[in-house]
C-alpha cells in the first residue's frame, strides 16, 4: 500500500516537472513572437500606436512573464521540499535592477 503511494507520488511529481517545463516554453515562444510582432508592426502603420493600444501590446508578455516566474518558483519549492534543491551564487548589476525596478531618471 505505501509503496504504491510513493510511486504514485513519484509519477505525479515527474509529471508536474514536464508539465512546468511546457508551460514555461511555451509561455517564452510567446513572449518571444509578441515581443518581434511589436518590433515589426510599426513599419506597416501609417501613425504611431495610441499609448493605451501599446499597454494591450506590453500586458500579456507581462502577464506570460509571471507564469514563467511562478513555474520556476514552485519547481524551486518542491525541490526544497524534496532536499534535492541547490542554492547557486548569481553575480547581479545592482543598478540595473535598481532601474528596472523604479525607474531611471538619472538618479540612483
Amino acid at each position: 500500500q505505501q509503496e504504491a503511494q510513493t510511486r504514485h507520488d513519484d509519477a505525479n511529481q515527474m509529471a508536474d516537472s514536464r508539465l512546468n517545463h511546457v508551460i514555461k516554453g511555451r509561455c517564452g515562444t510567446a513572449v518571444s513572437s509578441l515581443h518581434t510582432f511589436v518590433e515589426m508592426l510599426p513599419q506597416y502603420l501609417s501613425v504611431p500606436l495610441p499609448e493605451r493600444v501599446q499597454r494591450l501590446l506590453v500586458a500579456p508578455v507581462e502577464q506570460l512573464g509571471s507564469v514563467i516566474q511562478w513555474c520556476d518558483r514552485r519547481q524551486m519549492l518542491i525541490r526544497q521540499a524534496q532536499g534535492t534543491y541547490v542554492s547557486v551564487r548569481t553575480r547581479i548589476d545592482v543598478r540595473a535592477m535598481l532601474e528596472t525596478a523604479v525607474g531611471d531618471d538619472g538618479r540612483v
